[in-house]
């Protein structure tokens, strides 16, 4: 069983995956951002998603990494939380599509909220494994 892992591991994510997360992301920004929630999109405002995945997808343009595995794992790591945060997007996005078909949805909590708190997170270890491939470069 270790053998297949390390083979698995050691294989760097494809550019049409990483293209496809990147335009899931910029879709359910601008989907999240057109229903005009001041604090939401303040949020997504000041966590800078679009402009980090650019730089992700950049990363993995631009790499060299045929036999350098450390880098390989890093950057597939960087996918990974990309991935997470754009199913929470998307989750988000359905979330307030769904607030705003009920009625009396201002009374009502708004489930997308604790989402937001998850999607900080989520930027956060974005941030750290950003740091992390790019100081291994």
């Amino acid at each position: 069983m270790f053998p297949i892992t390390s083979i698995l591991i050691s294989e760097l994510i494809g550019k049409e995956v990483i293209s496809d997360t990147v335009k899931g992301i910029n879709s359910s920004i601008i989907s999240i951002e057109s229903f005009n929630i001041n604090k939401v999109n303040d949020v997504l405002e000041e966590l800078d998603i679009i402009k980090k995945i650019e730089i992700v997808n950049s990363l993995f343009d631009n790499h060299n990494l045929e036999t350098d595995k450390t880098k390989v794992i890093a950057l597939n790591n960087l996918h990974e939380i990309s991935e997470k945060i754009m199913k929470e997007l998307e989750e988000i996005n359905k979330d307030i599509e769904y607030t705003k078909t009920i009625y009396f949805s201002y009374f009502r909590s708004s489930p997308y909220f604790e989402k937001l708190n998850k999607l900080k997170k989520h930027c956060y270890i974005l941030d750290q494994r950003m740091d992390l491939v790019l100081r291994l470069s």
